[in-house]
């Protein structure tokens, strides 16, 4: 019983250590935003922080709304605010993440991998459109109990707390959920790096021209430099816009992992910019600047990751069309069976080789193999005992062929096997070979079965004029012969 117990309680270590872990994230994201971008602990329109909360609750279930409830509640209080308020805020931050969960959770078939557009929009809509009426309204409340704002100031900051939410959620929330899904299918990612070195130049070309674009766009780099009038520079060079190329691009070659981290960047330059009086969205109207500011995000994100997702959309139903036609020429080639090559795909093959031996003088051999007392063995055993001796005899047959070599199924227990460049003496050595291999006994449920083959074949010269379906024929004939003259034989013609 003791031992029993030990396993669930290693779970519940390993839950414990995760949330504190999250905890611990949540706390330090709060502080650093609320630090950077909320001063005064006024609203923010980057509060980041909630599509954080929204995410390990998607990825880890709702006992992780304790970490979003003492991460925020603790965040409060070592800025400062009052037990009763933080507790307020914090209960508000919980219950957006509850509310945005529950309605994602709801929907049938979501995917966390994001690689539907459907999955894209219902984070943003109900993860962050909807899920986030809670936050706001108990911020809200907490800064008015402490006197912060005004009545008359409740609208607009019910507003831009809730804007702010909304951003965190499109910035940071599919983000988290691409990441987690990258770590925990790392193993088979990091098989095929191959294709990440191939474009790590261009990756970091990618980061390099934003980061530099941004930089013009949001901080006035270059404009100082060479002492240009603002509001030209702004009308010529600082275009938010100009950024819409370099996520397209990011979409069209890359994973949604590095779309999102791309769109983070951009986000927090630019908000950074705003802040400190430079770039595209200064403005002497701080509001109107972070209005202007959330709507160029929001259409950037939403954009970038609804490519993004409608070209893994495109790619999944490529797959599977590829893996269809697979699956059909897998049908229409080869014995369901054994595996082995078909009557159609030998039939391709032996005209192949028929034109390739005249044109270039070569030899061929074609072997026909029917298994003796075949038959029996299904009468005696069943048809189930009789597909697994057929398939052990197609192995062990494989096995004494060469790579190049044709060994097809084309019925019942008929086989027939097609061979490039030999010679008699080569060909008298494999029909032994194949004679011994299938001779010797094969277990099979427990029951040890013994059984032979005849073959029939022909070493086939350039200079005759035969045709594939004769040359069938009279190896047919052949392994009839080899049949007739005491099973267990072959014939070369």
């Amino acid at each position: 019983m003791h031992e029993a117990s030990r396993p669930s309680f290693a779970v519940t270590n390993l839950v414990l250590i995760k949330i504190f872990l999250a905890t611990f994230l949540y706390l330090l994201l709060t502080w650093i935003i609320l630090t950077l971008f909320s001063p005064d602990r006024g609203a923010t329109l980057f509060y980041l922080t909630t599509g954080y909360a929204l995410a390990i609750v998607l990825l880890g279930g709702r006992v992780f709304l304790l970490s979003v409830l003492i991460g925020s509640l603790t965040a409060n209080l070592i800025l400062g605010d009052p037990l009763f308020s933080s507790l307020i805020g914090a209960c508000g931050s919980a219950g957006s993440a509850w509310l945005g969960s529950k309605l994602i959770g709801n929907i049938n078939n979501f995917d966390k991998r994001l690689t539907r557009l459907k999955d894209t929009l219902h984070i943003f809509v109900y993860g962050g459109l909807i899920g986030c009426v809670i936050s706001p309204l108990a911020g809200t409340s907490m800064l008015l109990i402490r006197g912060i704002i005004e009545a008359n100031d409740i609208v607009p900051t019910m507003a831009t707390w809730w804007l702010g939410d909304v951003l965190g959620v499109v910035l940071l929330t599919p983000a988290i959920l691409l990441w987690a899904d990258f770590i925990k299918t790392r193993r088979t990612l990091m098989s095929n790096s191959s294709i990440f070195e191939e474009r790590l130049f261009e990756l970091v070309s990618l980061f390099s021209l934003t980061f530099l674009i941004s930089c013009i766009i949001f901080f006035d780099l270059g404009r100082l430099q060479l002492d240009a009038p603002k509001q030209l520079w702004l009308d010529l060079v600082a275009e938010p816009y100009w950024l819409f190329p370099l996520v397209i691009w990011s979409s069209l070659r890359f994973h949604q992992r590095m779309v999102s981290i791309l769109i983070i960047m951009i986000g927090g330059i630019a908000i950074m910019g705003a802040y400190q009086g430079l770039g595209a969205f200064h403005a002497e109207d701080l509001s109107a600047s972070l209005i202007s500011y959330w709507g160029f995000m929001v259409i950037l994100s939403i954009t970038a990751l609804l490519l993004n997702a409608f070209l893994a959309e495109r790619r999944e139903v490529e797959q599977q069309l590829h893996n269809s036609i697979l699956a059909l020429n897998q049908m229409a080639n080869y014995d369901a069976l054994t595996g082995l090559p078909n009557r159609s795909l030998l039939l391709d093959r032996l005209q192949q080789t028929l034109a390739y031996s005249r044109r270039h003088q070569s030899t061929f051999a074609l072997l026909f193999i029917d298994l003796d007392g075949f038959k029996q063995v299904n009468d005696q055993f069943g048809h189930g005992v009789g597909d697994e001796l057929l398939k052990a005899v197609s192995k062990r047959m494989r096995k004494e062929l060469r790579e190049i070599d044709t060994l097809s199924r084309i019925g019942g227990d008929e086989f027939v096997v097609l061979m490039q460049n030999i010679n008699k003496q080569e060909l008298e050595f494999v029909a032994q070979r194949l004679l011994k291999s299938v001779a010797m006994p094969i277990l099979i449920d427990q029951l040890s079965i013994q059984i032979s083959a005849s073959i029939g074949a022909r070493l086939n010269n350039p200079d005759t004029q035969h045709d594939h379906q004769s040359l069938l024929n009279q190896v047919d004939q052949a392994m009839y012969r080899a049949k007739a003259a005491g099973k267990n034989n072959y014939i070369i013609d």
